[in-house]
């Protein structure tokens, strides 16, 4: 008997897990948030009682993750946040879809990803452009094509690493 209810709270306790996600957050009232919570979301004074508690908890969790960042980290967020603002719907949506295809990735990919990234942002910003200019002259074959040497290249380099 013992062992069923050990069974039981542990199946409640799992199915709590899973279905926390979908309970909607319950609202914050203003006066509740911290002082510096209360200055990063100052514009959301007005219409905070209205907002969903979910997108209240997302909000406040993005004013304590800022909160959290270094001066340098916050110039960099800040000039993202601009950017993304001035991009057309479209060119948000493929980013959105971008950033999903990176999330599918393996740890593994991701990393080489980062990587490849930093390298190509600490080139001198003349070769970024024309590496930039080249890319968008490619026809799609010819991308695919690059995309594959490249891959075959790193994939030696690992295995000349290894042994």
């Amino acid at each position: 008997m013992n062992s069923r209810h050990n069974i039981a709270a542990l199946l409640l306790t799992a199915l709590m897990q899973l279905l926390a996600p979908l309970v909607a957050a319950e609202p914050v009232a203003w006066e509740n948030l911290s002082e510096s919570e209360q200055e990063l979301l100052g514009r959301f004074r007005e219409r905070w009682a209205e907002l969903p508690g979910d997108k209240q908890q997302k909000l406040r969790d993005g004013a304590q993750r800022w909160q959290q960042m270094s001066p340098e980290d916050r110039q960099n967020a800040g000039r993202e946040f601009r950017r993304w603002r001035q991009m057309s719907p479209e060119q948000r949506q493929k980013l959105r879809e971008r950033y999903q295809r990176f999330r599918e990735l393996t740890p593994e990919q991701q990393r080489r990803v980062r990587a490849a990234r930093k390298r190509f942002q600490q080139m001198p910003p003349e070769r970024r452009k024309e590496l930039r200019r080249k890319w968008q002259q490619m026809s799609p074959e010819d991308r695919q094509r690059l995309r594959k040497n490249l891959r075959e290249r790193q994939q030696k380099r690992q295995g000349a690493r290894r042994t």
